[in-house]
């Protein structure tokens, strides 16, 4: 192979990697578009999660808890909502969030810019109430 054959080789060769790169980054700005999605509809606000009424994990992953509305349904008991910051119930180390309903009341609390968790959000349920509720789940930071 000649020098000019070598050197158009290795003209080939830094295009298609500069082609590659760029077809990544595209992929990947792309994904990151459509991350936030519901129906296939990009959601510009806050996503919601129901919160489960015995307890249970809310939200996996990192993001913003940016408010909740929650009801006790029974009309007859108090109910009690911790929201810790993590996966499962072992991950009890960071209480991001407490909600006391009594019966029959509901609540609805934003909470702006939000408060940043890392793992995931985990209820935590208590009381004789019965819980109906959704927790507002923001942007990552």
């Amino acid at each position: 192979m000649g020098w000019l054959e070598q050197k158009i080789e290795t003209k080939l060769e830094h295009l298609g990697s500069a082609v590659s790169l760029e077809a990544e980054r595209t992929r990947l700005a792309m994904a990151a578009g459509l991350k936030d999605t519901r129906n296939g509809l990009r959601v510009d606000g806050s996503a919601y999660r129901s919160i489960p009424a015995a307890g249970g994990l809310v939200y996996n992953g990192s993001k913003r808890l940016v408010g909740w509305s929650a009801r006790e349904t029974s009309g007859t008991n108090p109910v009690n909502v911790d929201i810790y910051d993590g996966r499962s119930p072992g991950d009890f180390s960071n209480l991001v969030a407490t909600i006391h309903l009594d019966a029959g009341k509901s609540e609805t609390v934003p909470i702006r810019p939000g408060v940043s968790f890392g793992e995931g959000l985990f209820a935590v349920v208590s009381g004789g109430g019965t819980l109906s509720g959704t927790a507002w789940i923001g942007a990552v930071d």
